[in-house]
């Protein structure tokens, strides 16, 4: 009998209790291959884990090898893998910023491929995180990645001496051909010892594959010279797939910066920026946008504010830019956001995160990014700084902008339909691929020692023709500070670039890498 009683209890301790399932949006991640289902890892058990399609509710049961999960009321957020993209602790132990880091699922929506901040280009499955073919490509980074709306082509843009364009074979990422964009707008060295050098070299700031297969390329340069004279050079392009250059404006490359364009259509808007000293070229809305016409291709309209002054001597757009083809919608630096005809005259402002006193000092919310979804639009706004015209703008601001750090969805007419803010200090927003989903990340807090608020919330914002009030369905956790630009399926997976962060004087925490989440 105490024989059998051990063998028992020996039998207890060896086996593997089955790791309980995770209801995630539209499914359940499980162990149990004889429910079938796509396989995956990296959900929390490594191997033997798959995902299956299932509309469960709240509290539906769920039956895996033999026993019964209840589902919950609230969907989780489940890694279904990692990808290591290298060592890049040094670069964040010098104080770098986040590494930029280009991800673009494949149409069919079977791979992911992913280019780094040290200049590799991976292709990826999109279920396992199985790595298929990868190449060491750049001379310093990957800046841009796309497919080819066939999936037949990938598209990378470097940020190199050459700022080369390449078409690659995705199944071996052999090029098809090479554009070097340094053509256009000059080249560069990379400047050495310094930390961002890598940031004035020649680039393609964004990269779109138009309705017909031709490449929209804004090739952008920004420099200084031997004489430490500060150069800037850009010009827009119209590539064919076969890596012709159909078509540029203006004809010859502008004393300017263009940042990224945002295309719908056959319309596309582009922030405009001057760093070079001298008077911008004519035409050019410096601190503005430019609403181009892509099938004419030339400008239509420029769109400039004046500076909000006392605070600002200048206005400046990142990533708070859209366009509708009826609309455009901008958000600045200085806290304004707002709605502009496509003739340029502003019809709607929102409510923003313009200057305000806080005592003796004034204070700002910068709208940093944002998008139009349907009637309405989304937008982001900054952790609370003093302006930079204001009288010691490195001072810490002494309270918050009531409207810092924080998301907003307005209606046409200018009303704040809702808006959110929490713990998180937000790092950038992004529609996904479903056409609802609002993804925001979650990135580096000051002065505020917690991990486990990095990674990427998640709002249902209701289809755009019938949008609904935002709710905050998952948050997905990552183990480090997040790029702010994600990546999605239509089906709902999300690709999050994730690099270390260093606090004080500890060792840098986390890694360099791309985690899948479903």
């Amino acid at each position: 009998m105490v024989k059998l009683l051990l063998l028992v209890l020996l039998g207890c301790q060896n086996s593997v209790a089955p790791s309980p399932p995770r209801f995630v949006a539209g499914g359940v991640i499980h162990s149990d291959p004889s429910l079938g289902g796509t396989p995956v890892a990296g959900s929390g058990s490594g191997s033997g884990r798959f995902y299956l399609e299932h509309d469960w509710q709240p509290g539906d049961h769920f039956s895996q090898t033999g026993v019964e999960w209840e589902a919950p009321e609230v969907a989780d957020c489940a890694p279904i893998f990692h990808v290591e993209l290298g060592n890049v602790r040094r670069h964040i132990a010098q104080g770098g910023a986040a590494p930029d880091t280009a991800m673009a699922w494949s149409p069919s929506g079977t791979m992911l491929a992913i280019g780094t901040f040290l200049g590799e280009v991976l292709v990826v499955d999109g279920w396992s995180g199985t790595i298929l073919k990868r190449r060491q490509f750049a001379e310093t980074m990957v800046k841009q990645i796309a497919w080819s709306a066939n999936g037949e082509t990938l598209y990378v843009a470097e940020q190199s001496p050459s700022g080369t364009v390449s078409a690659l074979d995705p199944t071996t990422l052999r090029s098809k051909w090479s554009l070097h964009l340094a053509d256009f707008v000059g080249q560069s060295p990379l400047p050495p010892g310094d930390l961002y050098g890598v940031y004035t070299l020649p680039a393609a700031y964004s990269m779109d594959v138009l309705p017909n297969g031709s490449l929209f390329i804004v090739a952008t340069h920004a420099w200084n010279n031997a004489s430490g004279v500060r150069l800037n050079q850009t010009q827009l392009l119209q590539v064919s797939p076969q890596g012709e250059v159909e078509q540029r404006w203006p004809e010859q490359a502008a004393d300017a910066v263009m940042y990224r364009a945002f295309v719908s259509g056959m319309n596309a808007v582009i922030p405009i920026s001057k760093s070079s000293p001298g008077l911008p070229p004519v035409d050019f809305p410096v601190g503005g946008a430019l609403v181009f016409d892509l099938s004419a291709f030339g400008a239509t309209v420029a769109i400039k504010p004046s500076p909000l002054k006392p605070w600002f001597t200048n206005t400046f757009l990142w990533e708070a830019v859209d366009i509708d083809g009826q609309h455009v919608m901008l958000g600045f630096g200085d806290g304004r956001v707002g709605l502009w005809s496509m003739d340029g005259t502003q019809s709607v402002a929102f409510p923003s995160g313009t200057p305000i006193q806080a005592g003796p000092v004034p204070i700002v919310a910068s709208v940093g990014s944002g998008f139009l979804h349907g009637d309405r639009a989304v937008y982001q706004t900054s952790w609370t700084h003093i302006p930079f015209g204001a009288a010691a703008p490195e001072l810490r601001p002494p309270a918050a902008h009531p409207r810092a750090n924080s998301i907003f969805v307005a209606g046409a007419q200018g009303e704040v339909l809702w808006s959110w803010s929490g713990p998180h200090v937000l790092e950038g927003i992004s529609l996904g691929a479903d056409g609802r989903t609002l993804i925001v990340g979650a990135s580096t807090r000051v002065n505020d020692t917690r991990r486990d608020l990095f990674g990427a919330l998640l709002f249902d914002l209701g289809p755009s023709e019938q949008p609904q009030a935002p709710q905050l369905s998952r948050f997905c956790a990552t183990e480090g500070p997040v790029f702010f630009r994600a990546s999605s399926t239509a089906d709902g997976r999300i690709a999050l670039a994730e690099h270390p962060h260093q606090q004080g004087d500890e060792p840098a925490f986390g890694a360099y890498q791309v985690t899948v989440f479903r």
